[in-house]
């Protein structure tokens, strides 16, 4: 167990640990031949109960959950499939986890994207791109203070991550900019999914209050051959793109969609 470092982690540490690691545990860290084998659905249900009693402060069933969790992984590590495992969970932590919204943060944004747009060009594959700006933020933490701003951060946080798989991965690069990496996601899919996030930061209530929330999303699709910068500049201006056409709206680097989906 020594292995894993958890001993000395308070119980939100390990908690942002384990939810950080699961993404790349399915996608990256275990081949697709072994995680056949190895059937590993009892972690996906673990960490949703975790996931679920964090978000409801129950900290009893929280380390409850936790224990049995923790006895399933180290029964698990002597496997020899999953040498990919521990490191993962012990190696992208540090620094990985924006501190108000659970979401990953911009240092590791970087990271993942390259390693995204290297595996697309390897296995011919796609994946999807969506930069997301909060509408006026400022204007909202002047008329009702930080604190409110911070709760319409952490809702669009859960409007953003409602909608889109596991295999997806969301950030928060600090202030009020979110990113959304979709693997493996064709075009309808990731404009599918983006409609839904704009929907419901529209929808978002804050302290039973209904409080609409404008988002300015640019969606772009890898282009083969490109570069994870290119491609982040280009998703970058069709950002701005749909910030120039009022805002609120989502707009897409296809000639046939250049804005897509608008409140």
């Amino acid at each position: 167990m020594n292995q894993l470092k958890l001993s000395g982690m308070s119980t939100e540490e390990r908690i942002a640990l384990l939810h950080f690691a699961y993404p790349a545990l399915f996608r990256d860290q275990i081949s697709p031949e072994a995680l056949e084998r190895l059937r590993l659905d009892f972690l996906e249900d673990r960490l949703i109960q975790i996931e679920e009693a964090y978000q409801d402060s129950d900290k009893a069933i929280v380390e409850s959950y936790m224990s049995e969790l923790l006895s399933e992984v180290k029964a698990l590590a002597d496997n020899p499939l999953l040498p990919g495992y521990i490191a993962a969970l012990v190696g992208s932590y540090e620094g990985g986890i924006d501190g108000l919204t659970r979401l990953r943060n911009q240092g590791l944004y970087k990271s993942d994207l390259e390693r995204e747009v290297a595996r697309a060009a390897r296995e011919n594959g796609k994946v999807s791109l969506a930069l997301i700006d909060v509408d006026h933020f400022k204007t909202i933490n002047d008329a009702r203070g930080h604190p409110f701003g911070d709760k319409v951060l952490k809702g669009v946080a859960d409007s953003i991550t409602r909608p889109i798989r596991k295999s997806d991965a969301a950030y928060r690069f600090g202030g009020d900019e979110f990113a959304v990496i979709l693997p493996d996601a064709n075009e309808d899919d990731a404009l599918d999914a983006a409609k839904r996030i704009l929907d419901g930061a529209h929808n978002l209530m804050i302290d039973n209050e209904a409080y609409p929330v404008g988002l300015s999303i640019g969606l772009a699709q890898l282009i083969p051959g490109e570069s994870a910068p290119e491609f982040n500049g280009r998703a970058d201006s069709v950002l701005y793109r749909a910030k120039d056409e009022g805002r609120n709206r989502l707009a897409a680097s296809t000639e046939s969609c250049p804005v897509c989906y608008e409140h």
